[in-house]
C-alpha cells in the first residue's frame, strides 16, 4: 500500500524507474553473506556476554567477609545508590562476590577497608563503584613484603558498578599483596564501593575483549533503523519541493525525530500502544530497507554523492568517537562512562532522556522522576527518539544501546553542517571549504565530548542550523523561500526547541537576520509555519502546565540565577532578579559574562572540582566550556572575516542578491551569532551563575561559526599547516586516559540544564 501510494504521486518519467528491477548479483550475495556473519557475530557474543560460565568468571581471591578489615562505615551488606537489580545481576554472573560499600545511606560517611593478604596473580579483577578519584579517596594494591603501593587506575564509575582489569606488575606475581580502600571524603559524591578481587584466567579475558566487538554490528543495526523509515517520506519531499539532495540525510533526521516525538506521545497515552507503534515503525524501517535493495532507481538516488557522502561521514565518525569512549574500558561499561572517560565526573544529564523513556516504555508516572527534578523540566524530543527503537535498545545491554543511538543522533550535526555547506559554498574551491570546515569540526574536542556525552544540546544545534539552511538556501527566486521550505523550517525549529531549550536564544537572531535580508516568507507561509511550529511545541507545554508543574526549573536557573524549587512563576523570578539593579551593576556583570564565556577568566567549575587540576583537564574544561578555546589554531580565520566585514569585497555570486556562500551571506552568518550572543549574554542577572552551567547557548552557535571563520582562511595552502597542529593538539588532549586522578567529582545525580 505504501509503495503504491508513493507511484502514484511521482512523475510519470520517474515511475519506469522505480519499476525496474535490479537484477541478481554477485556482490548482493556477497553482502547478503556477510550481514548472515555479523547477525551470527552479534547472537554468540551477546550470548558469551550474559551466560559465562561459572569457570570462566574468575576465582574469588577473599571470599570470606572475615578476612577484611573494615572500620568506619564500609560494609558488605551495606545500602548503596545503585539500583539492586544491577547488584543482584552481577552477584548471579559472579557466585561469591563481595561487594563492600562505604556509602551506607550518605556521601559523608567514611571508612576503609583491608584484605588479608593473597598470592598477586598476573591479571587481576576487582569491581569498583563510586568515586575512587575523589580527593581523599584511595584505591591501591599493597605489597606486603616491600610496602609499595599500586594505585589502581579506574575511573568514577558513579552510580553503577564497573569492571576492572589490571595487569599486576612481573616482580610482584607470585608474592604477597593485599587489596586496600580507604574513603576519607565527606564531600557529595565521595563515596566508594569496590569488589573482592578475582584471578582472571585467560578465557575470562579474551571473553571480555570479544564483547567489545559486538559494538560494530549493533552500532550499524541502530544507524539504519534510525534512518530507514523516513526514507519514502523524504522521497517525496524531495520531490515534490525540488529540493537539493544534500538535505536528504538532514530531511531523513528530521521525519524520524517526528516519528520519534509522536511516539512520546502514544506512550504517555498508553505504553502498550506505543510498543505497538515502536514495532511497526521498526517493521517500517526494514520494508524500506528491503525496497531500496531492489530497486535500482532508489539505489542510485541513495549513492548520489550528496546522499552517501554524509551518510557515509556521518557513520564514520560516530563510530570514531565511540572508539575513543571505549578505547581504555573495553568491557562495555554503562552509559555512565561518558560522565567519567573525559573529566573526573560530571552530572547524569546525558541519562536522564534515558530514564524518562524507561518510565515511559514500563507504563510508570512520570512524575516520580528524580530527586528533586521533575520530567517537565527538560525538553522530550530525545526520549522519543529513544522510544523509537526501544524495542531493539536492549540487545547487548540497555546502557549501551542507549550510548550508541545517542552518539547517533548527536552526529546530526555533520548532516546538517553538510547540508549548509554543499547548498552555501559555489565555485571551484566549494569542496575544499567544505572539506575544512568539515575537518576542523570533526576534529574538535567540543564535538568529540558533547557526541559521547550525549545530552541532546547537538541535536538541537543541528536541527536550528537546519532551519536556518532552509530558509537562506538560493533559489529561483531568493527574496522570498517557498511555503513547503517555510513549513520544514518551521518544524526543524520546533525540534530544536523539543532537543534542548537554549535553542530559544538562536532562534530571534534568527528572525532578525531575515529580517534584515528581506528573506520573511510571504503571510501565507508564514502563518503555516507558526501552525506547525505551534502544534509540536502545544503539547508539551500543556504537559508542563498541568501534568507536572511547573516544568520552568531551568528558566529561573539560568535565567533568573533561582537554584531551588521556586513556587514563583518565571516571569515574576526574573522580575526580581533584576529588580533593583542599576545600569551599571547590569552593565557589569553583562561584561563578566562576556569575559567568561569567551575564555578570559575561568570557569567557576573549574574552581570548585578541581583542586589540582591537570594540564589536560584545564584545556578540556576550556574547549568544553568557552567558544574561543572549542575552535583552537583556526581563531586566525576571524581576521579575514572581520575585513571583509569591514571593508566589504566583490561579491564572487553574482546571480542573487543573497547566497549563503557570498560575501554578504558571510556577513549575515557573523551577525546571526553576534545577535544570538546578545540574547544570551543580556538575558540573566549574575554572571558566575549562568557561565557554570556549560554556556548551553554556544552547544549549537559553533555549528554557525565555524563556517564562516574556515571559509576565510587564504591562501589555500595556508590552514593545512595549522589544521594538523590542530588536530595533533586535539590529539594530545582528548584521546589520552582520564582526566586528572587527583580530580575531585561533581555531585551524583544532579542535572545541570
Amino acid at each position: 500500500m505504501i509503495r503504491k501510494s508513493i507511484l502514484s504521486s511521482l512523475s510519470p518519467a520517474m515511475k519506469p524507474l522505480i519499476l525496474e528491477r535490479r537484477p541478481k548479483r554477485r556482490s548482493q550475495r556477497l553482502f547478503l553473506v556477510i550481514l548472515a556473519l555479523m547477525a551470527v557475530i552479534v547472537l554468540l557474543l551477546v550470548g558469551w556476554q550474559r551466560e559465562q560460565p561459572e569457570s570462566l568468571v574468575g576465582n574469588n581471591l577473599v571470599s570470606q567477609v572475615s578476612d577484611y578489615e573494615v572500620t568506619g562505615t564500609f560494609s558488605e551488606t551495606g545500602e548503596t545508590p545503585i539500583e539492586g537489580n544491577v547488584v543482584a545481576s552481577l552477584q548471579r554472573h559472579h557466585p561469591g562476590l563481595l561487594l563492600w560499600s562505604s556509602w551506607a545511606g550518605a556521601d559523608q560517611n567514611t571508612g576503609s577497608l583491608t584484605s588479608v593478604p593473597f598470592t598477586a596473580p598476573m591479571v587481576l579483577t576487582v569491581w569498583v563503584a563510586g568515586y575512587p578519584n575523589a580527593e581523599g579517596n584511595q584505591l591501591l594494591l599493597e605489597n606486603v613484603e616491600t610496602q609499595a603501593q599500586y594505585k589502581l587506575s579506574a575511573t568514577n564509575p558513579g552510580e553503577s558498578w564497573r569492571q576492572v582489569l589490571l595487569w599486576v606488575p612481573l616482580s610482584w606475581q607470585g608474592h604477597p599483596i593485599r587489596l586496600v580502600a580507604r574513603d576519607q571524603t565527606t564531600t557529595p559524591g565521595g563515596w566508594l564501593g569496590v569488589s573482592s578481587p578475582q584471578e582472571t584466567g585467560w578465557l575470562s579475558l579474551l571473553g571480555t575483549q570479544l564483547g567489545s566487538l559486538v559494538i560494530l554490528p549493533l552500532y550499524l543495526l541502530y544507524f539504519v533503523l534510525f534512518l530507514a523509515p523516513s526514507l519514502f517520506v523524504v522521497l517525496l519531499m524531495i520531490q515534490f519541493e525540488n529540493l537539493h539532495p544534500a538535505l536528504t540525510l538532514m530531511l531523513a533526521i528530521l521525519v524520524s525525530a517526528v516519528w520519534g516525538y509522536g511516539l512520546f506521545w502514544l506512550y504517555f497515552l498508553n505504553h502498550i500502544v506505543g510498543i505497538i507503534g515502536s514495532v511497526l515503525m521498526l517493521l517500517l524501517g526494514l520494508y524500506s530497507g528491503v525496497a531500496v535493495w531492489r530497486q535500482r532507481s532508489l539505489q542510485r538516488f541513495i549513492q548520489s554523492p550528496d546522499v552517501l557522502f554524509p551518510t557515509l561521514l556521518m557513520f564514520l565518525v560516530g563510530l570514531f568517537y565511540l572508539s575513543l569512549l571505549y578505547v581504555f574500558d573495553p568491557a562495555l561499561s554503562a552509559n555512565s562512562l561518558a560522565q567519567t572517560r573525559f573529566f573526573a565526573a560530571r552530572p547524569s544529564d546525558n541519562t536522564l532522556p534515558l530514564l524518562l523513556a524507561e518510565k515511559l516504555y514500563a507504563g510508570k508516572d512520570p512524575r516520580q522522576f528524580l530527586g528533586d527534578w521533575q520530567s517537565s523540566d527538560r525538553p522530550p524530543l530525545q526520549s522519543g527518539i529513544v522510544l523509537l527503537e526501544r524495542p531493539v535498545l536492549g540487545i547487548l545491554s540497555l546502557g549501551v544501546g542507549y550510548q550508541l543511538l545517542g552518539t547517533i543522533a548527536q552526529c546530526s550535526w555533520i548532516a546538517a553542517l553538510w547540508a549548509y555547506c554543499r547548498t552555501a559554498f559555489t565555485g571551484t574551491k566549494a569542496g575544499y571549504r567544505l572539506t575544512l570546515v568539515l575537518a576542523t569540526a570533526i576534529f574538535s574536542g567540543f564535538y568529540l565530548y558533547n557526541s559521547v556525552y550525549v545530552w541532546p544540546k547537538l541535536l538541537a544545534g543541528a536541527f536550528t542550523l537546519f532551519a536556518f539552511t532552509l530558509l537562506l538556501q538560493e533559489q529561483e527566486d531568493p527574496q522570498i523561500p517557498s511555503t513547503g521550505r517555510t513549513a520544514l523550517a518551521a518544524i526543524a525549529a520546533g525540534l530544536g526547541l523539543l532537543s534542548h531549550g537554549s535553542a530559544v536564544f538562536t532562534l530571534p537572531a534568527m528572525i532578525l537576520v531575515l529580517i534584515l535580508l528581506r528573506r520573511v516568507p510571504d503571510w501565507r507561509s508564514t502563518i503555516i509555519g507558526v501552525v506547525l511550529c505551534g502544534m509540536l511545541l502545544a503539547p508539551w507545554a500543556a504537559y508542563q502546565k498541568f501534568f507536572d508543574p511547573p516544568g520552568d526549573r531551568l528558566v529561573k536557573m539560568h535565567i533568573a540565577g533561582v537554584q531551588e524549587i521556586d513556587p514563583r512563576s518565571s516571569w515574576s523570578a526574573i522580575y526580581d532578579a533584576y529588580h533593583g539593579l542599576n545600569p551599571l551593576q547590569l552593565g557589569q556583570n553583562k561584561w563578566e559574562n562576556l569575559k567568561t564565556i569567551v575564555g578570559a577568566v575561568p570557569l567557576l567549575e573549574s574552581a570548585q572540582l578541581f583542586e589540582h587540576p591537570t594540564l589536560i583537564t584545564n584545556w578540556r574544561l576550556r574547549e568544553r566550556e568557552h567558544i574561543i578555546p572549542a575552535l583552537g589554531l583556526l581563531n586566525l580565520g576571524w581576521l579575514g572575516l572581520l575585513g571583509l566585514w569591514l571593508g566589504g569585497g566583490q561579491d564572487r555570486h553574482k546571480g542573487s542578491p543573497y547566497c549563503p556562500g557570498s560575501n554578504r551571506g558571510k556577513r549575515d552568518q557573523f551577525a546571526d551569532v553576534g545577535i544570538g550572543n546578545v540574547f544570551w549574554r543580556f538575558d540573566g542577572d549574575y554572571p558566575q551563575f549562568l557561565c557554570q552551567y556549560h554556556a548551553s547557548f554556544h552547544r549549537t552557535r559553533p555549528l554557525d561559526f565555524r563556517t564562516p571563520r574556515t571559509d576565510h582562511l587564504s591562501p589555500p595552502r595556508a590552514p593545512h599547516p595549522a589544521l594538523c597542529l590542530d588536530l595533533d593538539c586535539e590529539h594530545a588532549i582528548w584521546d589520552c586516559r582520564g582526566s586528572g586522578e587527583s580530580a575531585q567529582s561533581a555531585p551524583p545525580n544532579r542535572g545541570c540544564d
